[in-house]
């Protein structure tokens, strides 16, 4: 097979019994589909538990899918499905043995779901631009009260205060 989709989200509004994400996975394997549910007035984000709050069926082909959660949960809300592919190497590839194409294949479609999953999260973190240097990326301890900034040098974090 190729992995011919980047998708690896969908928000669907609450209300709703059924879901359907379009989703890739290797192997029909459910249990790489998450949900969390999303209070739409705090933002508050809650991890659904499979086989306990939803269940998956995944199409065929492996392509696509429905997720059902249950219970329903009201407008108030808003589920995010996504994809979570577990980085493991599964298979054991044997000398001497007739090439195994097709494991060779889920192996590398594997790699490439990861490497889309680890993108997205990417595109949700703060970055410094290319040509910046010399600052440190690390971050302060938690401090009650405090907000980050850039320190007098312009080289660290720190916690401020106001």
């Amino acid at each position: 097979m190729t992995v011919e989709t980047s998708t690896r989200k969908q928000t669907f509004s609450g209300g709703q019994s059924s879901l359907t994400f379009t989703f890739r996975t290797l192997v029909s394997n459910p249990e790489y589909v998450k949900v969390k549910l999303v209070n739409t007035s705090t933002d508050v984000e809650t991890d659904l538990t499979y086989s306990t709050d939803f269940t998956v069926s995944v199409n065929t082909d492996g392509i696509g899918g429905t997720v059902t959660v249950a219970p329903s949960y009201s407008t108030s809300y808003n589920y995010v499905v996504y994809r979570e592919t577990t980085a493991k190497q599964e298979s054991d590839y044997d000398d001497f043995n007739q090439f195994p194409a097709d494991t060779l294949e889920n192996d590398l479609d594997r790699n490439i779901l990861i490497n889309q999953e680890q993108q997205e999260e990417l595109t949700r973190t703060l970055r410094y631009p290319l040509s910046a240097s010399g600052a440190s990326t690390e971050l302060p301890a938690p401090d009650a009260d405090a907000f980050l900034g850039w320190n007098a040098a312009g080289d660290a974090l720190e916690n401020k205060s106001l």
